[in-house]
C-alpha cells in the first residue's frame, strides 16, 4: 500500500475524486483499479480507499472506512526561525516537518539579512511541509506561518507552557538539562536566532516574555542546523524519538 494522497476536508465512505498534483502522485505510485491506497486529511486522519479508474489528470477512489488512528504525540512543538537564506529555509521546513514541529514560524530580527520577498514563498514552504509529511508517513502537516517580526512571533507562543530560546551566549543551561529537570511540558516553543545570533536587546524581550536561554553545547551550529538539533533533542528527551 502506498504512503498515502492528500485529500481536502472530511471523508465519508463512497466516491473521491483527485486531480491536479495528487493525481499525478498516484501515476508517479503506479496506482491502477482494485489497488488499497491510503488517504490523508492533513490534519492526523487516514482512510481506507480502493482505486476505481486512473487517468492522465484525474483518480476516482472509493473511501472503504476510516483506518486506525495513529497515536498522537503528547507534546506540541512550535519552531521560530530566524529566516536564513530561501534554500537553507526550504531545508528547515522540510527536515523539522519530519521531526515532529507542528508549527513553523519565520520570522525577522535585528540581524536577519534582508531579502527580496517572493510572492510564492509561502505557498512553497506548504508544499514542502505537505510532501515531507508524506514521506515519513505523519498524518498530520505542520502549519507554516508566513515570516513575522520577532516580537509577534513572542507574543504568538506565549500561550505555551515551555518556551526556549538557543542562544551562544549561554553558558550554564543546556537544552539537556532543562528538559530533565522539568516534568512533561504539553508545549513547547523553540526560538532560533539568524547567523549571527540575537542581538542582547532581543534576549532580553525573550526572557521579558518567558523564554528561557539554553545552549546545545560548545559547538555554535549553523542557523539551520542548531532547530533540528534542537527538536531532535526536544523529541528524545520527551520520549518522541526512539
Amino acid at each position: 500500500m502506498a504512503r498515502y494522497l492528500m485529500v481536502e476536508g472530511t471523508l465519508a465512505r463512497g466516491p473521491v475524486v483527485l486531480t491536479g498534483r495528487e493525481a499525478r502522485h498516484a501515476r508517479v505510485l503506479r496506482l491502477g483499479a482494485g489497488d488499497r491506497v491510503q488517504l490523508c486529511d492533513g490534519r492526523g486522519q487516514l482512510y481506507t480507499a480502493r482505486v476505481v479508474t486512473v487517468t492522465r489528470d484525474r483518480v476516482e477512489a472509493e473511501v472503504l472506512e476510516p483506518a486506525p488512528a495513529q497515536v498522537m504525540p503528547a507534546v506540541s512543538l512550535v519552531l521560530g526561525q530566524a529566516l536564513p537564506k530561501a534554500a537553507k529555509m526550504d531545508l528547515v521546513i522540510e527536515k523539522a516537518t519530519e521531526l515532529g514541529a507542528d508549527r513553523i514560524i519565520p520570522f525577522t530580527s535585528v540581524r536577519t539579512i534582508p531579502q527580496p520577498r517572493a510572492s510564492t514563498r509561502l505557498l512553497r514552504w506548504h508544499r514542502l511541509a505537505e510532501a515531507a509529511s508524506k514521506q515519513c508517513g505523519r498524518p498530520m502537516i505542520p502549519e507554516v506561518t508566513d515570516v513575522v517580526p520577532f516580537d509577534e512571533f513572542l507574543r504568538m507562543t506565549e500561550p505555551l507552557p515551555v518556551k526556549l530560546l538557543l542562544w551562544e551566549g549561554e553558558a550554564e543551561r543546556s537544552l539537556r538539562t532543562l528538559l530533565r529537570e522539568g516534568g512533561r511540558p504539553g508545549g513547547v516553543a523553540l526560538a532560533v536566532g539568524p547567523e549571527g545570533g540575537f542581538a542582547p536587546e532581543e534576549v532580553e524581550r525573550a526572557r521579558a516574555r518567558g523564554f528561557v536561554p539554553v545552549s546545545l553545547g560548545p559547538r555554535i551550529l549553523r542557523t539551520e542546523t542548531a532547530g533540528l538539533a534542537a527538536l531532535a533533542i526536544v523529541q528524545y528527551e520527551l520520549s518522541e524519538l526512539a
